[in-house]
């Protein structure tokens, strides 16, 4: 009788299980659908009939359609429920910039980034936006740290080769300001900006 209940007992978890499984499913795959067609709420609404504050990835699809919507305060919310379910997430912090800028909070977003790096210190996008934080602070020995970084795994990098350009022609390093610059243009011969650059040294 105990072994037969036990049966019971654990085939009517796979079902429930199953179920739950197959209900979120299909609300990720409808909210995806009514994302395409620019119906962010009723897509919400879909994530939110399977809500679990416990399931990673339904508060992160919930932290993006927020901060589509417009609604920087929940989506910053989703997205922070889904850094303290998973802490070493990357995503999950890449996407609470999102609503972090839009609401200009420039120091959270600054803390955001130095944390990436912590967890991941070859970041590339964390690297080069610290480096760009560092760089409009005027700490310009930093900047170069962080951008060494970048430019170490991306050496024909557009965007990285012209903040270290003008880094160093802060740092008074006119050379490797010149070298920076002419790899930039390389990338993109046709820069106007960048030829400009070249010619005010």
């Amino acid at each position: 009788m105990i072994k037969k209940s036990l049966v019971i007992f654990r085939l009517t978890l796979v079902c429930v299980f199953g179920y739950s499984q197959d209900a979120t499913t299909d609300a990720f795959k409808k909210s995806y659908s009514l994302e395409l067609k620019g119906a962010l709420s009723d897509a919400i609404k879909s994530m939110q009939s399977v809500y679990d504050k416990d399931e990673y990835s339904i508060n992160l699809r919930l932290g993006w359609l927020n901060y589509i919507i417009g609604d920087y305060v929940k989506s910053k919310k989703y997205y922070q429920i889904a850094i303290a379910l998973k802490p070493k997430s990357i995503e999950a912090r890449k996407g609470l910039i999102y609503p972090l800028s839009a609401i200009k909070n420039w120091e959270d977003v600054f803390q955001t980034y130095l944390t990436i790096v912590k967890i991941d210190p070859k970041n590339s996008t964390a690297n080069y936006q610290l480096g760009y934080a560092y760089y409009l602070r005027k700490d310009y020995n930093k900047a170069k740290a962080h951008l060494q970084i970048v430019l170490d795994l991306y050496p024909f990098d557009f965007d990285s080769n012209l903040l270290m350009g003008s880094n160093f022609v802060k740092l008074g390093k006119i050379k490797e300001a010149k070298y920076h610059y002419n790899l930039a243009l390389l990338y993109n011969p046709s820069s106007s900006y960048v030829k400009g650059l070249l010619d005010g040294l």
